[in-house]
């Protein structure tokens, strides 16, 4: 009796296998990608902010008909106001997500750009630069989280900077030329154009890449950093205007209120802290996991905050004009 055995070969399962193993490979990779592509979007926004502005404040200080001195204070203010989301930022990505969060900073960078674009007075154009730069330090801040938890591994992480750093060069290149290309040719407020294109990208590719539901189950509280991000605030518009007052003395008091409103939140920040760390509804692991996440997220910002200082201590005084 003859018995006959059919073989499969091995060789086309094992290719199969393979071939699946590789697509999700390839699918992960174009995943990180997108994620990389993503944070580095959304760090990038405050480059095209302020590479843009100094293109601007002379046209604006015509058309607005302002003193040298009245212009940079337009830009300080606006400035100093963002500041006050530096260290809430991290405490609403722990609490609310990262992808949440982003999407919100990104539709009020846009938001900002157009009110700044459209702005028909002084106090508009204040408002809407305040506006947009709350909104891109909050994406600076958040897109540097996102490239941490990309790429866990140091090395890893330390190449991903080290591109960012390559690119970020570029882009504090191309926006000024840009933007000395639009300014002669149209209007400054066409710029704005710039903005809300890098804003429409960022909220598009977070809307893509990054899942929801990325916050933590402990809800850290927001009144702390609320009021550190008003004292760091305050204490910035107070040593800009104190810093203008010399040449024109009537800043003097708006120094002394933003000094004044500082020392009140930083006195009701001490309280605050204070009252949280002695508070008994809080368990000691709550309280431990509540101190773990506020030190990650100061980790998160201290990088972007002082590449804000410095951002801020560059914007350009405009020449006098006879």
């Amino acid at each position: 009796m003859t018995v006959f055995v059919w073989r499969v070969p091995d060789r086309s399962v094992q290719c199969s296998f393979m071939s699946s193993k590789q697509i999700a490979g390839t699918r992960a990779s174009a995943a990180v990608q997108m994620k990389t592509a993503t944070a580095f979007l959304a760090i990038a926004a405050g480059l095209v902010i302020y590479s843009s502005l100094e293109f601007m404040l002379v046209e604006i200080q015509t058309e607005f008909s302002m003193s040298p001195n009245a212009t940079i204070v337009v830009a300080q203010i606006a400035a100093g106001a963002s500041l006050f989301a530096v260290f809430l930022a991290g405490a609403l990505a722990d609490r609310l997500g990262e992808r949440r969060v982003i999407s919100w900073a990104s539709t009020a960078f846009c938001f900002g750009a157009v009110m700044v674009g459209l702005a028909p007075h002084e106090w508009t154009l204040i408002v809407g630069l305040a506006i947009g730069g709350v909104g891109s330090i909050v994406m600076a801040i958040v897109g540097l989280s996102v490239l941490n938890k990309t790429y866990p591994e140091k090395a890893q992480r330390a190449r991903a900077f080290g591109l960012f750093a390559m690119i970020a060069p570029v882009a504090a290149i191309a926006v000024p030329l840009l933007s000395s290309e639009i300014i002669p040719r149209s209007n400054w407020r066409f710029v704005i154009i710039l903005r809300v294109l890098v804003g429409l990208g960022t909220l598009l590719l977070v809307r893509r890449t990054l899942p929801k539901g990325t916050g933590i189950s402990v809800r850290s509280e927001l009144i702390t950093p609320a009021l550190a991000g008003i004292a760091l605030s305050g204490f910035a518009l107070a040593f800009s205007f104190f810093g203008i007052g010399p040449r024109e003395g009537h800043h003097f008091p708006n120094g002394f209120i933003s000094a004044g409103v500082a020392s009140v939140a930083t006195i009701l920040l001490i309280m605050t802290m204070r009252r949280v760390a002695t508070y008994p509804h809080y368990s000691s692991d709550a309280a431990s996991r509540v101190v773990s996440n506020s030190r990650s997220a100061l980790s998160r910002q201290r990088s972007e905050s002082l590449l804000f200082h410095i951002s801020v201590l560059a914007v350009p005084v405009p020449p006098d004009v006879d």
